[in-house]
């Protein structure tokens, strides 16, 4: 990878556990897909204990602590994005955000089944950012 050829150091994070109770943490399903890009398995941390975003960013800022660069970066999907970023401020840290996909509708006379999915994800992460402030306010997170 470029970064090694540069003589930089990067540790990839993995952060996930099982919320939906699959039984196999998210880090761990992902664990394989960064090896076989190219990270090296002793610069890959595995946090697979988190069940939500606040909790996701919460254990990764155990991990990394307070002696960190400006080098963090959350990587995850478009519509996940502002509220990964608002739980990692909560720490104090200001990821730089790395979009890993976007969903897209498009204008139709007929509804497809895209759409009342992308509407479910949309109302999904409205609900989460709610809850996410409401808690903040309340001093829960």
């Amino acid at each position: 990878m470029r970064f090694r050829a540069s003589g930089a150091t990067c540790k990839v994070i993995l952060s996930g556990g099982d919320p939906q109770h699959h039984g196999q943490a998210e880090a761990d399903i992902y664990a394989p897909y960064v090896i076989n890009e190219g990270v090296d398995p002793a610069d890959l941390t595995r946090e697979n204990k988190s069940l939500d975003t606040y909790q996701n960013a919460r254990n990764v800022a155990d991990i990394v602590g307070h002696a960190h660069d400006n080098g963090l970066i959350v990587v995850t999907s478009a519509y996940h994005m502002r509220r990964s970023l608002a739980a990692f401020h909560a720490f104090g840290y200001d990821p730089q955000p790395y979009v890993s996909d976007v969903r897209h509708n498009h204008m139709t006379v007929i509804p497809r089944f895209r759409s009342f999915e992308n509407s479910e994800v949309a109302m999904h992460e409205l609900v989460g950012m709610v809850r996410f402030r409401v808690w903040r306010w309340l001093n829960l997170y």
